[in-house]
């Protein structure tokens, strides 16, 4: 999220837009049903310093109140899914 999109962002991000990794834990969370998904580069305006000086204050209380946290290893990118061959019909 940047500060040329984030309007549209607060009504919608379309998967087709994001990274690979993001639409591999969306694609996870929807089997799980949580309530809210956190992601960091989602969720914090990056370019905006001042959202994220606010925000990695908060991160500590935002990770030990997670129900579950993803933190995926490999690929060495998040352009690149985890999740591994997969269908995503209906994503």
């Amino acid at each position: 999220t940047t500060k040329s999109n984030i309007s549209s962002h607060y009504q919608a991000i379309p998967l087709a837009s994001v990274a690979e990794s993001i639409r591999d834990v969306a694609l996870l969370c929807r089997g799980l049903k949580p309530s809210h998904l956190w992601v960091d580069t989602l969720c914090l305006i990056q370019d905006d310093k001042d959202c994220c000086l606010q925000y990695s204050v908060e991160m500590p209380d935002i990770y030990q109140n997670s129900y579950l946290t993803i933190a995926a290893e490999e690929p060495s990118s998040c352009k690149f899914g985890f999740l591994g061959s997969k269908s995503v019909q209906g994503l």
